[in-house]
């Protein structure tokens, strides 16, 4: 990415790391990941990218489907070279 460029990102990442969802997701990862094209559904990938380096980040975090739905929350941003 050239500097001044800009990432868009919209991606489901891992729940509260003390929730009954994040130990859902942590139970499922063996079978969802083969299922799901390698998708690793408790990833924080909402970290790793403020991790990455970028000049700036912007993250909004949301809630998106069946409160049942194992693959939620989602974050949603734009990070900046």
């Amino acid at each position: 990415m050239r500097p001044g460029g800009r990432f868009y990102f919209i991606e489901h990442v891992a729940a509260s790391e003390e929730s009954t969802r994040r130990r859902v997701q942590r139970f499922i990862k063996p079978a969802w990941r083969p299922l799901a094209d390698g998708c690793r559904p408790d990833q924080c990938t909402g970290a790793l990218i403020e991790q990455a380096g970028f000049a700036e980040v912007q993250i909004d975090r949301f809630p998106s489907g069946s409160v049942l739905n194992p693959i939620r929350p989602h974050v949603a941003g734009v990070a900046r070279r």
